[in-house]
Parts: structure tokens; C-alpha cells; sequence
């Protein structure tokens, strides 16, 4: 029972180290489906442009300035 409880501790400190990448995703995915919903080639357009956001995001964060 208690590695059941360890690894619950593990995946609560894993959602509250993501949580804001999690929401942050999950915003852009509404938001793309909302402009979806209203005209379909600017959804798939607003969702690129969020991928391409994401990546500059990503490169920049992990450019080995971490020990």
C-alpha cells in the first residue's frame, strides 16, 4: 500500500510541475476549435501558428542553460 501512496505523491507533484503547460494547451486547442467552428481554414491556421508558437517556446526553454 504504500508505493500505491508514493506513487500517487509522484504523479501530484508531476501535475502541479505541468499544470500550467496543461492549461496552457489545452487554451490553444479551444481556441483553435472555436475558429474552427466559425471559418475551418483558420482554425487549422491558428492551430499551426500555436504549434510554431510552441516550438519557439520549447527551443528556447531547453538551450542547455539548465546545470
Amino acid at each position: 500500500m504504500k508505493k500505491f501512496w508514493m506513487k500517487i505523491g509522484a504523479f501530484k507533484r508531476f501535475l502541479h510541475k505541468t499544470a500550467d503547460d496543461w492549461l496552457a494547451l489545452t487554451g490553444a486547442l479551444l481556441i483553435s476549435y472555436g475558429s474552427f467552428r466559425i471559418f475551418e481554414p483558420a482554425g487549422l491556421i491558428v492551430l499551426g501558428g500555436f504549434f510554431i508558437a510552441g516550438a519557439v517556446i520549447w527551443s528556447r526553454g531547453t538551450g542547455g542553460s539548465e546545470p
